[in-house]
């Protein structure tokens, strides 16, 4: 492949060698090296700008699953050297919770993240990547449990829409609009029982009505 490292079989081959290095081999380095500088990566939390905001983010995450072990499922791809090459890598990784961080206070829970990350790459680097993981289940791993309650779990998550349908909302406006909400879930044998989901509908009002004028 053009512009890629001569040990690489095909892309899927270079996409799991990568993954590998960065997060069970640790190879930090090895971001800077096969990521362009400007490389844009766009997360549930927002988009992250340039290969060093990227490395800090993977040293957050190993702060926080020091073990973790990033097991490829599956790599779907196509493309060409000259128009560059997409990828769609689907990974499961276990580890243990065993630092600080957004998770919370260490716990030493075994945990299982699944994660799909898409990238376009080109002359040897990736340039953009799409990246979702299941942070709600791996939330509910590592779930706060009391004597004589649930299991019980508080998720934070953001939405972003477009207002395109008739509802409760009034007659489409086209508006883009952005939700955060809070969820509060109870599960008994790994079930949900009971769920409390709070989110600001003034807020999510006052967007649509600012953009349909």
């Amino acid at each position: 492949m053009k512009g890629f490292d001569p040990e690489f079989r095909d892309l899927p081959d270079c996409v799991v060698t990568l993954t590998e290095r960065v997060w069970e081999g640790r190879g930090i380095d090895a971001i800077r090296r096969f990521y362009a500088p400007d490389v844009l990566v766009h997360t549930g939390s927002g988009p992250i700008r340039g290969v060093e905001a990227g490395i800090g983010g993977a040293l957050a995450v190993l702060h926080q699953i020091p073990d973790r072990r990033p097991l490829p499922e599956d790599v779907i791809w196509s493309g060409d050297e000259e128009a560059g090459f997409l990828s769609s890598h689907r990974i499961l990784s276990p580890g243990t919770h065993r630092g600080d961080g957004p998770l919370g206070p260490p716990s030493g829970a075994e945990v299982t993240v699944q994660a799909i990350a898409d990238c376009f790459c080109h002359d040897g680097r990736i340039h953009e990547e799409w990246l979702v993981r299941d942070a709600a289940g791996l939330v509910r791993q590592i779930a706060r449990e009391d004597p004589g309650l649930p299991m019980r779990v508080a998720t934070r998550w953001w939405m972003a829409a477009t207002h395109s349908g008739w509802g409760a909302f009034g007659r489409p406006t086209g508006a883009t609009v952005t939700m955060l909400g809070i969820t509060h879930s109870e599960l008994v044998q790994g079930r949900i029982l009971r769920e409390r989901v709070l989110v600001d509908e003034l807020a999510l009002r006052t967007q649509i009505a600012l953009q349909a004028g």
